[in-house]
């Protein structure tokens, strides 16, 4: 973490891929939040395609791409149905989405729907002393 950030609070949450998949789908199914995982969040960013289910604390989630969506044939078919029934429904309850590129933001626009000011493009680069 660069030296400017490491005052800041960060909590990473360790539990397998698929199991901590499946505690989420269930959550957002059941109306639960995970708020007791991060207590006292002020805001929750989610820098992969898996949003938390959080009650009465902002979110951000980054998109990187709908690759899932637009070339299946390159997913494994449990993975292809989890994304595209989970990213839809992470995105709608995301309160900010940041996009990794223009035609990031514009893919999620005309596939799901989604008003172009909640999406903020934020190019990713290396830092400079790379």
């Amino acid at each position: 973490m660069p030296p400017s950030l490491s005052g800041l609070p960060a909590r990473h949450v360790r539990y397998g891929y698929k199991p901590w998949r499946m505690a989420v789908w269930l959550a957002h199914l059941a109306g639960i939040g995970f708020n007791r995982l991060v207590p006292g969040a002020e805001l929750y960013h989610s820098t992969e395609h898996l949003l938390m289910p959080l009650q009465g604390v902002p979110t951000v989630l980054t998109m990187h791409d709908l690759i899932f969506s637009l070339f299946p044939a390159y997913h494994k078919k449990l993975n292809y149905y989890y994304l595209n029934w989970a990213v839809p429904l992470f995105c709608r309850r995301a309160n900010k989405i940041i996009a990794v590129s223009q035609a990031t933001k514009t893919d999620l626009v005309a596939h799901y729907g989604l008003d172009p000011a909640k999406i903020a493009v934020v190019h990713e680069a290396a830092a400079e002393n790379f």
